[in-house]
């Protein structure tokens, strides 16, 4: 078992932001020589965007977690503790949303899978989600050989 153990588990903004961050960093980029100032600002608000999201760091030494945001290198969070981990486990949530303007509706509807941590204390702790359920999969198997616990797939 690793004492710590620091996972990723979703992004702070919409992956168009991620997107629109990405963009931001390159087109500064180009326009560094005759925009310094600026471009040193579009700099720092796409890595803003494109790296800023939440993280979970298990310490099995100590018994504690974070749950915490990741904004630039700087961590925001609090610690907690806990007595044991029981098991990881999957489970998958249908989705159907609605959205676009008044008159023409769109509907989105499928499934997505979602990873948890199961503490002695009944708390579940997010660890990722995904479409694809072998991508989630791949993930919990990591985490679970890591803190060697049990897998539990309850689709």
């Amino acid at each position: 078992m690793k004492n710590r153990l620091d996972i990723s588990t979703h992004h702070y903004f919409p992956i168009q932001f991620t997107a629109l961050g990405i963009g931001l960093i390159v087109m500064a980029f180009f326009a560094f020589e005759m925009y310094p100032f600026l471009s040193i600002g579009f700099i720092i608000l796409g890595l803003l965007l494109a790296t800023t999201h939440y993280r979970l760091l298990l310490d099995a030494k100590h018994k504690k977690y974070k749950e915490y945001l990741w904004i630039l290198g700087f961590k925001k969070g609090s610690h907690f503790s806990y007595e044991q981990i029981h098991y990881v486990y999957l489970n998958r949530l249908r989705f159907n949303d609605e959205y676009g303007p008044f008159a023409v509706r769109f509907n989105a509807s499928g499934k997505i899978f979602q990873g948890f941590i199961k503490l002695s204390n009944n708390e579940s702790l997010f660890i990722g989600e995904s479409i694809k359920k072998d991508n989630l999969l791949k993930k919990i198997r990591k985490i679970s050989q890591a803190i060697s616990v049990e897998i539990r797939d309850n689709v």
